[in-house]
């Protein structure tokens, strides 16, 4: 029996840990807002410090499967969801939708953001991406429900690997504390409405 299935990856997966900032509760469908960036170049605009995490989710043969797509090295070399930051103009659900397709081709059924976020600190290599005086980023969560039968397209320049995982696996597969409890959450949700 295979806990996971998709394009494998060689090498280690970094042992790291994260504090995070969290906020607790039940679904929601409110949309949030953001607005405004700030020109750092010709042609560049600072970064926002939100972002949407969206854990695609489909019922394999046994039992759920979670997506996840495993960062290029230069980029951190480890395994999480489809991420990325708000566009401008966007809300957080438009954000999670753009960022599943651009990330993976993937066309949800249904998406829905759940009520946890949490906050990561900015890495200091990352510094220059954001307006100053900012030092962490907000994620917010959402799970995308898709047809079983939809397999990821990923961007190499991003992502050389995607795996599709019993919610087991895919918690030791993850590194990153935030995503972790997202993913609880969002196994959660998913369980109890299905």
């Amino acid at each position: 029996m295979q806990s996971c299935s998709g394009l494998l990856v060689l090498g280690n997966v970094p042992e790291k840990t994260l504090h995070s900032s969290v906020s607790n509760g039940q679904r929601s469908r409110m949309p949030v807002k953001v607005q405004g960036t700030k020109k750092i170049g010709k042609d560049s605009k600072m970064r926002r410090p939100v972002t949407a995490l969206v854990y695609p989710v489909r019922r394999g043969a046994a039992d759920w499967e979670y997506l996840l797509l495993h960062r290029v090295a230069s980029r951190g070399g480890f395994w999480q969801g489809v991420t990325g930051s708000i566009e401008e103009g966007e809300d957080l659900m438009e954000a999670a939708r753009r960022e599943l397709f651009e990330e993976t081709r993937l066309v949800p059924s249904l998406i829905e953001r759940i009520d946890y976020s949490y906050s990561f600190p900015i890495e200091d290599r990352w510094h220059h991406l954001y307006p100053s005086g900012v030092e962490k980023i907000t994620e917010y969560v959402f799970i995308a429900h898709v047809d079983g039968r939809q397999g990821p397209e990923i961007d190499p320049v991003e992502h050389d690997g995607w795996k599709w995982c019993r919610f087991s696996k895919a918690l030791e597969l993850l590194t990153w504390a935030g995503n972790i409890e997202a993913l609880k959450r969002c196994d959660s949700v998913v369980r109890t409405r299905r």
